[in-house]
């Protein structure tokens, strides 16, 4: 939960295993005390929040570890799922309502623990849009166009033509980085329930957005 709600919500996907993936986010640029002491001081007011998204791990021990770095951390929201790619899209999902729920913030960033985020560039350019655009829906990123459904079987973006039957996405923004403003949140809890969900969670969360007509 946020204490006070802040201008930028990174939520982090994490497999349970990836300890020191974490714990390197956390002491660089998932802190905004750490990124003043690098980079100077940003925009007043402007702020944001990380916290790791994160299912269970079958590996007992694994899941005990996750449970005391949770305790110590108070930075991680676990999902009622088994953490695997093919649940990457209920992780999404938690992330959209959680965030609603407990932290909604001005604007929203999805990564992964293997990306490096630019929180002072990214906080200082959101600041001069947000100044411009604030009441303009957000949904930016890496634009991915024209993207063919995987029909291999021996793929993991493989999807049947009863989990997808289009034989191409709508555009979407790649999952290594999309960002989007908060006040969308209720509108894609509300698409989510209309679009069938399929494990390709980038390509799945762009499709919400087209249901809820952002593009």
């Amino acid at each position: 939960e946020c204490r006070r709600t802040p201008f930028l919500l990174i939520e982090v996907h994490s497999r349970p295993s990836n300890f020191k993936r974490r714990e390197a986010i956390r002491f660089s640029w998932g802190q905004p005390e750490n990124v003043i002491n690098q980079a100077g001081n940003f925009p007043q007011g402007r702020s944001w929040k990380t916290v790791f998204m994160i299912g269970r791990s079958q590996n007992k021990t694994i899941q005990s570890a996750l449970d005391f770095e949770s305790k110590k951390s108070s930075d991680i929201v676990f999902g009622d799922f088994e953490d695997s790619y093919s649940n990457l899209y209920k992780k999404m999902v938690l992330g959209i309502r959680w965030a609603h729920t407990f932290c909604t913030a001005d604007y929203i960033l999805k990564t992964d623990d293997d990306c490096y985020i630019n929180a002072h560039a990214l906080i200082t350019w959101l600041d001069s849009y947000h100044m411009v655009n604030a009441s303009q829906p957000l949904y930016t990123g890496r634009l991915v166009e024209d993207r063919r459904v995987i029909r291999d079987k021996e793929d993991r973006n493989y999807l049947s033509m009863e989990e997808y039957p289009d034989a191409e996405f709508p555009a979407y923004i790649a999952g290594g980085g999309y960002l989007f403003s908060g006040f969308l949140l209720l509108r894609l809890i509300s698409g989510s329930k209309r679009v069938k969900m399929f494990p390709v969670e980038d390509a799945c969360f762009g499709t919400i957005m087209n249901e809820i007509r952002v593009r």
